[in-house]
């Protein structure tokens, strides 16, 4: 991996190259995809009244299980992307910030 203190200096090919090398830009949007998640999996129980038990992840996996009536195993073998699509529209779902745009 290359790692840099200060990207400024670079051209924009070379700073899209080094995240490219070093994983950096997936990573991110990974992270914010996550968050988002997260974050309406928090609003989600508040909404539904599930608790402090059941936050983030926890609670999406238990309003699918409620919603659809599938069984919990499957439910927490969903990818990123599964839920993302199952979430997709939903009012407390929010993209991730657009600076964290999927990597080409």
């Amino acid at each position: 991996m290359i790692m840099r203190k200060n990207m400024g200096g670079l051209t924009e090919e070379e700073r899209r190259t080094l995240i490219a090398e070093s994983g950096a830009e997936e990573a991110l949007f990974t992270d914010a995809r996550a968050a988002a998640l997260e974050a309406c999996g928090d609003a989600i129980a508040q909404e539904r009244g599930y608790g402090r038990e059941l936050t983030g992840l926890e609670a999406i996996h238990r309003y699918l299980v409620d919603l659809h009536h599938w069984p919990l195993g499957m439910v927490r073998a969903l990818s990123v992307d599964d839920l993302d699509w199952l979430l997709a529209g939903h009012p407390h779902l929010t993209p991730p910030p657009a600076d964290s745009h999927r990597p080409a």
